[in-house]
C-alpha cells in the first residue's frame, strides 16, 4: 500500500511538472507573438539625430515642399508682374497700332528697348509689357502670333519677338534699302551737323558691314565735302564724334573766309563803280556806250586800284586826280569839286 501511494504521488508530480512546462512554453509563445505585433522603438540618442526618414515619408515631404514652392513662386511672379507693369507705365512707353512706314515700327521698338535698358525686367516681362502696348491691327497680329507659338515648347524670348516683329513691319528688303542709303550717303549741300545726324540715323542698318568704329570713321570722313576733307587731312581720329567735331570747326572757318571774301568784293565793286562828278554828288559810272557795249577796258579789273580798266591806264600810274583826271593834285584837293 505504501509503495502504491508513493508511485501515485510521483506520477502526479511528473504530470504537474509537464503541465507547468507546457504552460510556460505557451505563455512564452504568446508573449513572443505579441512582441512581434508591436513596432520596435528605440529612444533617440545623440548619435541618431542625423538619421534619415523612411523613403515613403521622404517622398511625401518632398511633394509638400514642391507644392509649397510652386505656390510661393506663383504669388511672387504675380506680384513681380504687377509691380513691373506699374514701373513700366510710369516711364510712358509709346503705343503702336501698326504702320505702313517701316521707320515708325523701328522707332517704336527703339523707344521700348530704351525703357528696358534702365530697368531689370526679365525675358517674360519684356515680352508681356511690350505686347501690352500693341493696339489695333498690331495687337491683332500679336494674338495670332501668340496662338501660333502655343504649341511650341520653347519659351518666347525677347529676341524672338524682335525678329518676328521686324519681319512683319520692317522686312529685310526694306532694311537693305536703308543700308544702300547709308553706303551712298554724301554731305553735298548739308551742313556737317545735318550730315552727322543722317549718318547716325542710317548707320544702324549697316552694322554688319561697318562693324568697327575704325571703318565708320573712314566712311564718315570720305562722305564730307572735299574742302573739309582737306582741312582734316593732317589729323588722326578714333571716333566719329571726333571727326564730326573737327569737321564743324573746319566748316566754320571756311564759312568765315567766304563771308570775308564776299564783303571785300562788294566793297571793291562799290568803290570802283562810283565816280565823283564835277557838278554834284558821286554818280554811278555809265558802263554802257551808245553802241550797247561796255565802256570798260577789255583788260578786266585793275589789280592796282580794283577798277575795271587796263592796268596801264590806271590813274595810280600817272598820279592823276581820280576826280578830274588832271595831274598835280589828289581828289581830296581837287579844285573842280563843287
Amino acid at each position: 500500500m505504501g509503495s502504491i501511494r508513493e508511485r501515485r504521488v510521483m506520477d502526479n508530480a511528473i504530470d504537474d511538472s509537464g503541465r507547468g512546462q507546457r504552460n510556460r512554453r505557451i505563455n512564452q509563445t504568446r508573449h513572443e507573438g505579441a512582441a512581434n505585433d508591436i513596432p520596435e522603438y528605440a529612444p533617440e540618442t545623440e548619435g541618431d539625430q542625423n538619421a534619415q526618414p523612411s523613403q515613403g515619408n521622404q517622398t511625401g515631404v518632398l511633394q509638400l515642399v514642391e507644392a509649397f514652392t510652386r505656390v510661393l513662386t506663383d504669388i511672387t511672379k504675380k506680384g513681380k508682374l504687377h509691380n513691373g507693369i506699374l514701373e513700366f507705365k510710369k516711364l510712358d512707353p509709346p503705343a503702336f497700332k501698326g504702320s505702313a512706314d517701316p521707320l515708325d515700327a523701328d522707332e517704336w521698338l527703339e523707344e521700348i528697348e530704351k525703357i528696358f535698358s534702365v530697368t531689370n525686367f526679365d525675358n517674360d516681362q519684356k515680352v508681356l509689357y511690350a505686347t501690352f502696348m500693341l493696339q489695333g491691327a498690331a495687337y491683332d497680329w500679336w494674338k495670332m502670333e501668340k496662338h501660333t507659338h502655343e504649341l511650341n515648347p520653347e519659351p518666347y524670348t525677347w529676341e524672338k519677338f524682335k525678329t518676328t516683329f521686324y519681319n512683319r513691319y520692317f522686312p529685310r528688303y526694306l532694311r537693305r534699302q536703308k543700308e544702300k542709303e547709308f553706303i551712298n550717303l554724301q554731305q553735298e549741300e548739308m551742313s556737317v551737323y545735318e550730315y552727322e545726324n543722317e549718318f547716325y540715323r542710317l548707320v544702324k542698318y549697316s552694322l554688319e558691314i561697318f562693324s568697327t568704329e575704325e571703318t565708320r570713321v573712314q566712311w564718315f570722313q570720305q562722305g564730307l565735302k572735299p574742302e573739309i576733307q582737306l582741312g582734316l587731312a593732317p589729323f588722326e581720329f578714333e571716333t566719329v564724334s571726333e571727326v564730326a567735331s573737327k569737321a564743324k570747326l573746319v566748316e566754320w572757318r571756311l564759312n568765315e573766309v567766304q563771308k570775308e571774301t564776299e564783303r571785300h568784293q562788294k566793297k571793291r565793286f562799290r568803290s570802283t563803280n562810283l565816280q565823283v562828278g564835277e557838278d554834284g554828288p558821286p554818280k554811278k559810272l555809265d558802263t554802257q556806250g551808245r553802241d550797247g557795249k561796255s565802256t570798260l577796258d577789255d583788260g578786266g579789273q585793275c589789280c592796282r586800284c580794283g577798277g575795271f580798266h587796263d592796268e596801264t591806264n590806271c590813274h595810280l600810274n600817272s598820279r592823276a586826280c581820280f576826280g578830274c583826271g588832271q595831274k598835280g593834285h589828289l581828289v581830296a584837293d581837287c579844285p573842280h569839286k563843287s
